[in-house]
């Protein structure tokens, strides 16, 4: 058992990882046992690939959510809407919404692919068409598509370190920025402007219990 904790990866840029993949490198070696280097590593739920390009993670992610969603369409003609949503928000989005910061950032092309899980999990519920266009959907049943929503987590995530500045190691390395510079426009000292949100995001900001000095949401 204690061999199969003993796991390793390089990491690095692209280009590192094709002169570390060329090269004849010595063994690793932890308790005189030889770890053979993986192209990827499950932590906590998260697969970590050598990139950290989130490639490995959002294929496992895709993965399970479509073979979930193939499984809840057998039954599909035996359960009402209301039940589909719950099934959905009680076996899908977690899926999605786990670890969810870690996408910010994330290329067009694994966006897609998450994004497409989310539209899936939309059409099962309202039985729309493959072909028919889906936003009236989210706006009906008020759910965020996933960019939003990742964005969301990330800040609410945010938003609690500066407040709170719990962890430790991250709220000793984020600071307001002061009010008192030359031309500030905040009103409180825990202000935190968020310009580029559209109303119905901060409506949901603050039916989060974010307090309103915390959270100043502009048109």
């Amino acid at each position: 058992m204690a061999s199969l904790l003993k796991r390793a990866m390089w990491i690095g840029f692209r280009a590192f990882m094709g002169r570390i993949n060329s090269s004849i490198l010595p063994p690793i070696l932890l308790d005189g046992i030889a770890v053979c280097p993986e192209e990827s590593l499950k932590v906590l739920g998260v697969m970590f690939d050598c990139t950290l390009s989130w490639r490995a993670h959002c294929t496992w992610t895709a993965r399970k959510t479509f073979a979930l969603l193939s499984r809840l369409r057998r039954c599909q003609c035996y359960l009402t809407y209301d039940v589909r949503l719950l099934l959905i928000k009680g076996l899908i989005f977690p899926y999605l919404d786990y670890c969810a910061s870690l996408f910010l950032g994330l290329s067009n092309e694994l966006s897609l692919k998450l994004g497409r899980c989310k539209n899936a999990a939309i059409r099962f519920v309202t039985r729309r068409k493959i072909f028919e266009h889906i936003t009236p959907d989210y706006v009906d049943l008020e759910i965020l598509q996933l960019k939003t929503r990742c964005d969301f987590i990330a800040l609410y995530l945010l938003t609690n370190v500066l407040s709170t500045n719990i962890p430790d190691y991250l709220g000793a390395s984020l600071n307001f920025v002061s009010t008192d510079r030359p031309g500030g426009s905040r009103r409180f000292p825990l202000d935190l402007h968020i310009g580029h949100f559209p109303p119905n995001i901060c409506a949901i900001l603050s039916e989060s219990g974010l307090a309103t000095s915390e959270i100043v949401c502009q048109p």
